[in-house]
């Protein structure tokens, strides 16, 4: 039989917050238009140097933003 002495001592992952604490968003997020311009600009200049290309942008989340080919 165990006693409260013996009881299993609590994990790590027993004291997680419910919050990520002190959590900030550290770079602005890119809109829609701005992500497109700088796509069709980096497209351009691939085009102009002969490099077969895909670019991508992602938002700070790591979310797609847009794609070119």
């Amino acid at each position: 039989m165990a006693t409260a002495a013996q009881a299993q001592a609590p994990t790590a992952r027993d004291d997680l917050p419910d919050k990520m604490p002190n959590y900030v968003l550290y770079v602005a997020s890119i809109s829609p238009e701005r992500a497109d311009a700088v796509l069709t600009a980096a497209i351009s200049e691939s085009k102009a140097r002969g490099w077969a290309m895909n670019c991508v942008v992602y938002e700070s989340y790591a979310n797609l933003v847009t794609f070119k080919r």
